[in-house]
């Protein structure tokens, strides 16, 4: 499983690093990365908050975000949109908090979804892909001035 999410973090990055996209663009690409990627994984989110609930300091050297995140393209376009004004929120932290909860909550509540929902595997794959092109909309309708 460590292996797996090693994997799914390096394709991360070489999104977070791609200089030839802009930071919308990013982020519609993480989105559908991120749900393609926990849809044939989904206990993927569990293992990761698993490991960091019981072992942070193993699983934050084995994967150092930190590190990682303050040095991608991502965050220099992110520090670029804020200094423009075009984004409103100044921490990058709020801004994850909430990218990552957009996207992660629906896998992790997958069993609750879809007893309250009445839906099946098929329909709740639906609504995670109608979400791939919501999330980005609604970033955008959150943190953009305009």
């Amino acid at each position: 499983m460590m292996q797996t999410v090693v994997d799914f973090f390096q394709s991360v990055l070489i999104i977070v690093n791609n200089e030839n996209t802009t930071f919308e663009q990013k982020i519609e690409i993480l989105v559908e990365n991120y749900i393609e990627k926990m849809k044939k994984e989904p206990n993927v989110p569990l293992f990761i908050l698993s490991e960091i609930q019981s072992r942070p300091e193993d699983f934050l050297q084995k994967i150092p975000f930190r590190q990682i995140l303050t040095e991608t393209s991502l965050y220099k376009q992110f520090q670029q949109e804020v200094e423009s004004g075009r984004i409103a929120e100044k921490n990058l932290v709020n801004f994850m908090t909430n990218l990552m909860a957009l996207v992660l909550v629906p896998v992790i509540a997958q069993p609750i979804l879809k007893t309250i929902g009445g839906i099946s595997n098929a329909q709740y794959n639906q609504l995670l892909n109608e979400r791939k092109k919501q999330i980005p909309v609604w970033v955008k309708a959150m943190f953009y001035t305009s």
